[in-house]
C-alpha cells in the first residue's frame, strides 16, 4: 500500500475510533451543561487537542479520546467533587468496548488523570501535556470565564467580595468567590508549555482584560449574590467579538 494511502487509512481509523467513542461519552457530558461543562467544553478542547498534538507529534489516538473523557465524570450530585477518579473510571470502562482504544487504555488514563493545568507538567508524556494545555486554554478566556460564572452560579457561591470584588487586595478565595476564581484562572495562561497553546493564550488573555475592562466601571449596579448580571455582560462582548470578526 502507498504511503499516503496507509496515511488515509490511519486517518479514517483514527476518526471512527473518537466518533465511536463519543457517541458513547457524550450523553455523559449533557446533563453538565447545566453548570457550563456539557459536550461543548469537550468539543472545544478536543479541537485544540488535535491542533496542537498534531504540530507536537503526539498520539492523536490518545490526546483526542482523553480529551473526549476528562470531565466525563463531573457529576450534577457531586460536581468537580471526585470528578477525575469517575472520569478514569469510565475511560477504563468504554475502552474495554472499543477495539480501537483498549491498547492505548491506560495512555489515554494517564493524560485524564494530569489533565489539569493547576499542577505541574514534570513526569508527564507529551500526550498529557497536549491534553492538560487543552483543557487549560479553554478554562481562559470567554469560554473559561462562562464555564466558571456557570458553575459558580450552580453551586451557590457568592459572584463577588463587598468589600474588594475585584480581588486587588487579597488572596483569591476560590471557594467564596467566583471573581477570585477568574483572577486565579489568569494566572493559568502563564502554564501551558507547548508552542501553539503559548500562541493560543495571547487571544485568550485579550478575552479576559475586555472583560475585567467593561466589568469595572459598572459593577456597583451588580448584586454580590448573583451571577445573571455577569453573564449577560459576557454574552454582549462574546456577541460583539463576533461581529467584529464578520465584518
Amino acid at each position: 500500500m502507498r504511503h499516503w494511502d496507509r496515511y488515509g487509512v490511519l486517518q479514517m481509523l483514527l476518526r471512527q475510533a473518537h466518533r465511536d467513542l463519543w457517541s458513547k461519552v457524550r450523553p455523559l457530558w449533557l446533563p453538565n451543561a447545566v453548570f457550563g461543562h456539557g459536550p461543548d467544553h469537550a468539543v472545544r478542547a478536543y479541537r485544540h487537542a488535535m491542533q496542537i498534538g498534531g504540530e507536537m507529534s503526539a498520539d492523536l489516538l490518545v490526546v483526542g479520546a482523553a480529551c473526549l473523557m476528562m470531565d466525563s465524570g463531573l457529576d450534577v450530585k457531586a460536581g468537580r467533587t471526585g470528578h477525575v477518579k469517575r472520569s478514569i473510571d469510565i475511560c477504563r470502562t468504554v475502552c474495554r468496548g472499543l477495539p480501537l482504544l483498549a491498547p492505548a487504555c491506560e495512555q489515554i488514563v494517564a493524560a485524564i488523570d494530569s489533565h489539569e493545568g493547576d499542577g505541574s507538567v514534570e513526569a508527564r508524556s507529551l500526550e498529557a501535556i497536549v491534553v492538560r494545555d487543552s483543557d487549560t486554554l479553554d478554562r481562559l478566556g470567554f469560554p473559561g470565564i462562562r464555564m466558571t460564572l456557570l458553575y459558580g452560579q450552580w453551586i451557590g457561591r457568592s459572584a463577588f467580595h463587598p468589600k474588594d470584588p475585584l480581588c486587588l487586595n487579597r488572596d483569591p478565595d476560590l471557594d467564596g468567590y467566583t471573581l477570585d476564581y477568574l483572577r486565579y484562572l489568569d494566572t493559568l495562561a502563564g502554564r501551558v508549555v507547548t508552542p501553539l497553546a503559548r500562541n493560543i493564550v495571547s487571544v485568550k488573555q485579550e478575552e479576559s482584560l475586555r472583560f475585567w475592562r467593561a466589568l469595572e466601571p459598572g459593577l456597583g449596579r451588580y448584586s454580590p449574590a448573583g451571577h445573571r448580571q455577569l453573564l449577560l455582560l459576557l454574552a454582549s462582548l462574546r456577541s460583539k467579538a463576533r461581529q467584529g470578526r464578520d465584518v
